[in-house]
């Protein structure tokens, strides 16, 4: 799936994703799930991702 960070914030670690498919549907973001050494999204930056799903809601995982 691809989406477009609505924001991300450094200090926290956790953000929010647009999907691309759905602009109105947004995605929860955790450092933990980004597989770059830098560990941060930008705003408006487009990402690849999946869905997971848990009792908390929708989250996104495996970027590319």
């Amino acid at each position: 799936m691809k989406g477009k960070v609505s924001f991300f914030n450094t200090q926290k670690g956790f953000g929010k994703i647009n999907t691309t498919e759905e602009p109105s549907r947004e995605v929860f973001i955790h450092f933990s799930q980004i597989h770059s050494e830098a560990k941060i999204l930008l705003e408006n930056e487009v990402v690849e991702f999946e869905i997971e799903k848990s009792s908390k809601g929708v989250s996104a995982k495996n970027f590319n």
